[in-house]
């Protein structure tokens, strides 16, 4: 199960986050930074690309 989509959105003071999978599966977090909305969206699109292809079980391991 790999990722194939990171899509980001700020509501209001928090970011959330979708990562879609290639086997239809997809998982929704927040990843807020209080007051900093605009720096955790910009670096989340920065890091999306990074993540396309990789094994989504691998959490920590991506997270590393």
């Amino acid at each position: 199960m790999k990722i194939t989509r990171g899509d980001v959105g700020p509501v209001a003071n928090f970011v959330y986050v979708r990562v879609d999978t290639d086997a239809g599966i997809h998982g929704i977090g927040e990843a807020s930074l209080s007051g900093r909305q605009q720096a955790v969206v910009g670096a989340f699109e920065h890091l999306t690309p990074l993540l396309r292809g990789r094994a989504a079980t691998r959490i920590a391991h991506i997270w590393q």
